[in-house]
Order: C-alpha cells, then structure tokens, then sequence
C-alpha cells in the first residue's frame, strides 16, 4: 500500500470515529460500485449521509469543499443512487465533506457540503 492510501486510511478511520462519537450509526465504508465508490456511508435516525472524506498532509491549500471537483461529484451521485437501490432509506439524504490534516491532527466536519445539480 502506498503513503497516499495509507494516509487515505487513516483519514477514513478517524472521520469514522468522529462520526460514531456524534451519534451517527456507520453503514459501509468504501462502498464501491463500477459508477464510483463511497468513502462512508452513515445514518442519523431518519437521515442518510453520504460522506466524501478528504485527507492532506498540511494545512496548506484549498478548503477540502472546493477540493472536490464537478466529476468527483458526479460519480459519488452515481455511487450514491446505486447505494440507494439496493439499501433503500425512507428519510432524507446529504452529502458532507469531513477534512483530516495529518500533520496537526485536525478534523473539520461539513455537513451538506455539496449537492447535486
């Protein structure tokens, strides 16, 4: 495994615990599917949560919000839709971005960071 999954890894593992301490149940994590794949997939009562997790080293650079490109979207919908037929929800859904900078630890949690169009 490479330094850049490696530190992919360890993002999702600490944006899952995050998530798990604030209440939220996790369904799957790297949920793929030939139309994308989901970093994980979480429930809070009645609300499905698709969340993209973004990882850097420093905390240089962009927010991890402006990080995801149109494409990137694209294709966690795709995923998402895909997701949604086989584990139908009957409440509502969002997508959040969580952001963890390795070199200082910190994790930022944005709810309905992004939105289909």
């Amino acid at each position: 495994m490479g330094e850049k999954q490696t530190l992919g890894r360890i993002a999702e593992e600490e944006a899952q615990r995050f998530l798990e301490g604030a209440g939220f149940a996790v369904l799957a994590r790297n949920w793929r599917h030939r139309d994308g794949e989901l970093d994980l997939v979480v429930e809070n009562g009645t609300e499905r949560v698709f969340v993209e997790v973004k990882s850097r080293k420093t905390n240089r650079g962009p927010s991890p919000t402006r990080n995801l490109s149109m494409r990137q979207k694209e294709r966690i919908f795709a995923a998402a839709r895909q997701y949604l037929e086989r584990h139908p929800s009957c409440g509502s859904i969002r997508f959040d971005v969580v952001s963890y900078i390795h070199e200082t630890g910190k994790l930022e949690h944005f709810p309905d960071a992004f939105w289909p169009r």
